[in-house]
């Protein structure tokens, strides 16, 4: 009876693809080990993009572009699983440009080899720098938080006074001076002295004169 249940449940698990094989023993290590972090991510959206356009060649993709930055260092069995990793996910219609594959590999290689994901940040930035953002936007990367606004200080005080100032030009600030300028000389000129008791006096001389010119 143990063994007609034992074999129940092999029907089973084949049937359903469960996984009943022994484990994998290269699921303890990290996939592409040898690849420098800050490499890692650009050269994974490289592979996908040269895979998706040579029809699907993942495991030559890989080894292209992961061997360009780790030269002799990637194993045959890491582009294999690449490569699995890859047709996966393009049937799931998730592959895209690789930001979901290739997040996934940054996160799995971080946590193996004990790594911060803020090493994974792409050295050459640009656009795979964008996607890189995008696929790891809940891990609050500081490289990937918004860079905040400067501060504007608007001139107040003095500043706007003199400013102010200047923008009168000849107007008011001009034309106080110009008051004050023309009282100061007006005070420190002397008046001349008054002559008008003179005038008077030779005005009644002349009328006399002509009145009593006949006599």
């Amino acid at each position: 009876r143990a063994l007609h249940w034992a074999l129940l449940v092999c029907r089973l698990g084949a049937a359903y693809g469960l996984e009943l094989a022994q484990p994998d023993v290269r699921s303890r290590d990290t996939v592409l080990r040898a690849v420098p972090s800050q490499v890692l991510f650009g050269s994974c959206l490289q592979a996908v993009r040269q895979g998706s356009s040579a029809q699907g060649a993942y495991a030559n993709s890989c080894e292209m572009a992961f061997g360009a930055v780790a030269p002799g260092l990637v194993a045959q069995d890491d582009c294999i699983e690449f490569a699995g990793r890859a047709f996966e996910a393009k049937e799931l219609g998730y592959l895209g440009e690789g930001e979901f594959l290739c997040g996934r590999l940054a996160k799995e290689h971080a946590f193996r080899t004990k790594t911060s994901l803020a090493a994974y940040v792409p050295v050459n930035g640009g656009e795979d720098m964008r996607i890189f953002c995008d696929a790891l936007q809940t891990e609050a990367i500081p490289a990937c938080m918004p860079t905040p606004a400067a501060p504007v200080h608007l001139a107040i005080g003095p500043i706007a006074t003199a400013t102010n100032a200047r923008g009168f030009g000849q107007g008011a600030l001009f034309n106080q001076g110009m008051v004050r300028a023309t009282a100061a000389r007006t005070r420190s000129t002397p008046a001349p002295p008054s002559d008008a008791g003179a005038g008077d006096a030779d005005v009644w001389a002349n009328l006399n004169a002509l009145l009593h010119k006949n006599d």
